[in-house]
């Protein structure tokens, strides 16, 4: 899918576009915002560890409610000046994660974490939650990195 396809995608999804004229109609997102999710405020993530969890950035859940993933850092939009970003979150005990092209398995334990590279500029992070079954969520944010 090109870039300015899943920019799209992301804004049916978080807008509830479904159903407006031209070729947007025809997609359909996996799995719906819970709007109810708290909103994530401009502080520092900090781990579990380290101090209080923040509230996520963005929480998908499958139609069953058996699927779930949720990205606690960064925030979408976040602007960063390294080239590492670390993605944390949580997701349901069985899911197989793909963020960008790192694959992760939810084994014991919710929480998930991975480091990727970034490019110069505009960074997409897709994680993509999928379950034994073959249901699947998909989260998109962006990262800016200016050095």
């Amino acid at each position: 899918m090109s870039k300015q396809g899943k920019i799209l995608l992301i804004l049916i999804t978080i807008l509830g576009l479904s159903g407006c004229a031209g070729t947007a109609s025809s997609v359909t997102p996996t799995a719906q915002p819970i709007t109810s999710a708290p909103s994530l405020t401009e502080t520092p993530f900090q781990s579990p560890t380290d101090g209080p969890t923040v509230s996520p950035t963005a929480l998908y859940v499958s139609a069953n409610a058996n699927l779930w993933v949720e990205i606690d850092s960064p925030a979408d939009g976040a602007v960063v000046n390294v080239p590492q970003l670390e993605v944390t979150g949580r997701a349901a005990i069985g899911t197989t994660l793909t963020i960008n092209d790192d694959i992760l398995y939810i084994e014991n334990d919710e929480h998930f974490s991975d480091v990727l590279t970034l490019v110069e500029g505009e960074n997409l992070v897709e994680v993509i939650g999928s379950d034994a079954d073959g249901n699947e969520v998909s989260l998109y944010i962006t990262v800016y990195y200016e050095p």
